[in-house]
Parts: C-alpha cells; sequence; structure tokens
C-alpha cells in the first residue's frame, strides 16, 4: 500500500512539473515570436 501511494504522488508532481515545464517553455518561444515579430 505504501509503495502504491508513495508513487502516485510522485507521479502527480513528476506531472506537475513536465506541466509547467512546457507552459513556461510555450511561453518563451510565443514571446520570442512576438519581438521577432513572425
Amino acid at each position: 500500500m505504501g509503495e502504491k501511494i508513495w508513487n502516485a504522488t510522485d507521479c502527480t508532481a513528476l506531472g506537475r512539473f513536465v506541466q509547467q515545464s512546457l507552459t513556461e517553455l510555450a511561453a518563451t518561444v510565443i514571446g520570442t515570436t512576438s519581438v521577432r515579430g513572425f
């Protein structure tokens, strides 16, 4: 039981980290594109 709970928590934290990274990456790309005027 304990391992399942730990794995679920770890996956959630990893999912949030990935989502945040993708969001920041998208914001960077959009910001760079806007500055370049494309």
